[in-house]
């Protein structure tokens, strides 16, 4: 209980009507790509790192309209050089240019110490990036 008047599932309610009035007031519709996906090359472009042994990485697209792409990241092909090839097979599914210049994404803490503990290749120097771009 939160008060004596309001319960935690009034709460809860009344809450998730505050929040889905602000997410119409600010054009959002539900269900939407966050807003950090959004940053990158196209909406939907996910960095997956798994947590648990056999560590696993990879670049993912993923939109309702088409087939999710999946790029995995090995010591072989490395960070950028997946990210690359990820953002080429999305040109050619969406019939783009590749652009001449990409901002490849920063790994969050977590997800960059595994990748360092994978020995791949290619990482991107956390602290050498603004932080605006990273994720928390």
């Amino acid at each position: 209980m939160i008060t004596a008047e309001v319960n935690d599932s009034m709460a809860m309610a009344l809450a998730q009507r505050w929040r889905d009035a602000k997410e119409t007031e600010l054009g959002i519709s539900s269900g939407q790509i966050s807003s950090k996906s959004a940053s990158r090359f196209v909406p939907g472009i996910s960095l997956v790192v798994s947590g648990k042994p056999p560590y696993r990485a990879c670049w993912k697209w993923a939109t309702p309209e088409h087939a999710t792409l999946t790029k995995y990241i090995t010591q072989n092909l490395g960070y950028v050089a997946a990210y690359e090839q990820l953002v080429q097979r999305i040109c050619d599914v969406l019939g783009l240019e590749v652009p001449s210049e990409l901002s490849v994404p920063i790994p969050s803490p977590v997800q960059y110490a595994i990748l360092q503990a994978q020995v791949i290749p290619e990482l991107p120097d956390r602290r050498m990036t603004p932080r605006e771009w990273t994720a928390i």
